[in-house]
């Protein structure tokens, strides 16, 4: 929960981005609270001042993680877009692992459309369905 409240959010918004029931969301928003982690305006949350560390730490971690997850299945590879549980990665290789969904230039071959290639592959990784609804990875596949 302290990865999403980076900017002032919604119940409805941080429920929606972090895969969690607007109960479940509104339980911990108020341990939150009651302990001044958060600040509320407008029925919108957001870290306090004091606590700012805490949203970059649980951004660091969830990065940290990724880079784990992508070094256990490929030896060079680059994260280009994250969020708290699916990124985006560009490797040399094929990574053949659960949870990643081949994506890119490459992935049109299976309906026979020809690319020139780069030397890269690119993959979602997500352990629900790629890049769910309403969260979509930035435009950052490019053909250098």
């Amino acid at each position: 929960m302290l990865y999403y409240p980076d900017q002032p959010r919604t119940v409805s918004e941080i429920a929606d981005r972090s895969d969690n029931h607007r109960n479940t969301v509104n339980r911990v928003l108020k341990r939150f609270r009651d302990r001044s982690l958060l600040g509320t305006a407008d029925a919108r949350y957001e870290l306090n001042a004091d606590f700012d560390r805490l949203h970059e730490f649980a951004h660091e971690l969830a990065h940290h993680l990724h880079r784990q997850r992508l070094e256990s299945v490929v030896p060079k590879g680059t994260i280009l877009w994250e969020d708290y549980d699916e990124f985006l990665a560009q490797a040399e290789t094929e990574i053949e692992a659960e949870a990643f969904h081949e994506t890119g230039f490459a992935r049109f071959a299976v309906f026979d459309l020809q690319f020139l290639l780069t030397g890269h592959r690119y993959y979602v990784y997500s352990e629900g369905s790629p890049v769910r609804s309403g969260r979509t990875a930035p435009s950052l596949i490019r053909v250098p």
